[in-house]
């Protein structure tokens, strides 16, 4: 993957759900890369990821059914 495997938020949200789960391997070690992100000066890894609609999200912008621990971020789209 390009960039160390960092997600590029301006892509749309369908191929960067499918980079991570391509560098998904279950059980087993990744020999690749993770998928991560920037926030702030922080590196977030990111172990899952779906496309959810506008129609998924509460009145502040964030997935209602959010668990902890979980980011919601726009696409490029």
């Amino acid at each position: 993957p390009e960039c160390a495997a960092f997600l590029d938020f301006t892509k749309p949200a369908a191929e960067l759900e499918a980079l991570v789960r391509a560098l998904d391997f279950g059980a087993y070690e990744n020999p690749i890369y993770l998928p991560k992100f920037w926030r702030g000066d922080e590196t977030w890894l990111v172990t899952r990821a779906e496309v959810v609609t506008e129609a998924d999200l509460d009145e502040r912008g964030l997935a209602a059914d959010g668990e902890p621990g979980e980011v919601v971020a726009a696409d490029g789209e």
